[in-house]
């Protein structure tokens, strides 16, 4: 046995610590490099997560040979039951033998796969994949397997159903739009075109797609510089006006059209194209022709008024001057004739000067009532401060004694607020709408007539409710038209005006009125006028007269 020196010792033992070391450092390498093989596979299951797809892999012919985890965990299957080609049991039934076909001859020509189709997911839900492989060659150019991807592309399929579903909708509107729609370039080259044009011009779709200047062949020679000026202006975005020209049709008539031009930019502002739309606007043309004659004809005609105006002032100067002063005459004589000179006439020559006399007075009478009648014009309105609890009351009292034989409970909600209104009138609305309640209450054996109301911000809302028959609810707006009447006459009197008298009177005051109804179970009108202004004074002047009180719905 030889003896190493102490020199020699150390020095191995140098030697042995540097290959502890060495391993140690191979070792830490090794650790490092299985991390990051850990860490890459992590990375790519996480991606292969986030992206919804999983790898698979089979030998040359296309069986899985080996254990695919991936694709099981997206099914469900066992690895029993995927192996071979077990896998495409998940496949669809409508989509098993056009995706074995597609496998089968990628196999058999060695070219890369790609097919969509429905596979069922491990919670049973079929989804459409995106599967895609590539054949893995060897050294020798032989196939030594199959390497791919699917990828869960169904919410692109739902989105892509979805686009499809919106183009038709957009497609069909389009389609079926009245008005001509467009859609050209950024150069103002057309591009799309809805059948619309057909027939407004007599021009298919094709031929105008076949025009190098859609649509300046359709436009009439006299209009044809002003829109060409019009549609390079469009274009270049100067103007976004609407315009109007003529076109003519493929049959040589012209049609009127009226044409709106937008450009539509992306979300950077770039223009994406032009979108037109054309109006047949012929009879609102033709409309307009008329309009203007009838114009013209309206002024003739207010020519002719006013010149029969200026007859008819003085014709009334006649029958106020002439007429009148004669009449006086007539009627002054024959009074003197009977106060002087009657002893002188015999009863014969009495009784014609009586005659006379009678006739000039009647005469006199006629002709002022002429003059007034050539003088009528619209009433003007008295504004002022009314006091509605009064007008309610002069109402009552007078409808109490016309109607005194009917049993009326009254029930009015006092102090009404005043409003600001001309009082003949407005005691004409209160009248009508009472007698209405009166009228159709009547068959009651005791009517129930209430009258009420309150303030709003602007303007007061009065209300008159009665018991009576009522009326369908769909007649609510009706009854407010002249002469319209929802029982006969025969049953309840009337003319039918009176509730548009009231509406009339509403309107001017800048008011309201309505009504609530039901068959058999009565009716409330409401109106509303303006509030009285804080300087109205209370209505001066004669006493209001006595208006119509006879119903007349």
């Amino acid at each position: 046995m030889t003896h190493k020196t102490k020199d020699q010792l150390i020095r191995e033992l140098a030697e042995m610590r540097q290959q502890v070391e060495e391993l140690k450092r191979s070792e830490a390498e090794r650790n490092r490099t299985e991390e990051a093989l850990r860490q890459s596979e992590r990375r790519y299951r996480t991606y292969v997560d986030l992206t919804k797809q999983f790898v698979w892999v089979t030998d040359a012919s296309g069986q899985v040979v080996e254990d695919v985890p991936a694709f099981r965990r997206f099914t469900g299957q066992t690895y029993e039951e995927v192996k071979g080609m077990g896998w495409s049991n998940a496949l669809h039934a409508g989509d098993l033998q056009r995706t074995l076909a597609v496998w089968s001859k990628a196999i058999s020509t060695r070219t890369p796969y790609e097919i969509e189709f429905r596979m069922r997911r491990h919670d049973g839900v079929y989804v459409t994949l995106l599967a895609k492989g590539v054949p893995i060659l060897g050294d020798d150019d032989r196939v030594l397997e199959w390497v791919g991807t699917c990828i869960d592309i169904s919410e692109r399929k739902r989105m892509e159903e979805r686009l499809i579903e919106s183009r038709g909708r957009f497609r069909a509107i389009a389609n079926y739009t009245y008005d001509c729609e467009n859609w050209f370039d950024p150069r103002g080259k057309l591009v799309w075109i809805n059948p619309a044009i057909f027939r407004l011009s007599g021009y298919t779709v094709d031929e105008c797609m076949a025009m190098t200047d859609f649509p300046l062949p359709l436009i009439d020679e006299k209009d044809r510089s002003k829109t060409t000026r019009y549609f390079a202006e469009a274009i270049q975005g100067l103007t976004h006006n609407d315009v109007e020209f003529r076109i003519r049709c493929k049959d040589g008539s012209l049609k009127w059209t009226a044409v709106s031009w937008q450009p539509i930019y992306d979300d950077n502002g770039s223009c994406l194209g032009h979108r037109s739309s054309v109006r047949d606007i012929t009879d609102r043309k033709l409309a307009e022709e008329k309009i203007q004659i009838l114009h013209k004809e309206l002024e003739q005609r207010v020519m002719e008024l006013k010149a029969a105006n200026k007859d008819l002032k003085t014709f009334s100067y006649s029958l106020s001057h002439d007429l009148m002063t004669a009449l006086v005459a007539i009627g002054g004589f024959s009074r003197r004739l009977l106060e002087k000179y009657a002893s002188h006439l015999d009863e014969k020559g009495q009784q014609y000067v009586r005659r006379i006399n009678r006739s000039s007075i009647q005469m006199t009478e006629l002709l002022a009532d002429l003059l007034t009648f050539f003088s009528f014009g619209p009433k003007k309105m008295e504004f002022s401060r009314v006091t509605m609890d009064e007008i309610v009351r002069e109402v009552f009292e007078e409808l109490k004694e016309i109607h005194s034989e009917q049993n009326i409970e009254w029930n009015i909600e006092t102090p009404l607020p005043d409003a600001r209104g001309d009082k003949r009138m407005v005691k004409q609305v209160f009248a009508n709408l009472l007698s209405n309640a009166i009228k159709y209450s009547r068959p009651r054996e005791t009517s129930v007539i209430e009258v009420g109301g309150w303030a709003e911000k602007e303007k007061n809302v009065y209300y008159v409710k009665d018991n009576g028959i009522g009326f369908p609810v769909e007649d609510a707006d009706r009854i407010f038209e002249v002469f319209e009447r929802l029982h006969p006459s025969e049953e309840f009197e009337g003319t039918g005006v009176g509730l548009a008298i009231v509406k009339r009177v509403i309107d001017r005051h800048g008011g309201e009125v309505w009504a609530q109804s039901k068959v058999d179970g009565g009716t409330t009108f409401y109106f509303s006028i303006p509030k009285p202004y804080p300087q109205d004074r209370e209505y001066v002047g004669t006493s209001a007269p006595e208006v119509g009180l006879a119903a007349r719905r």
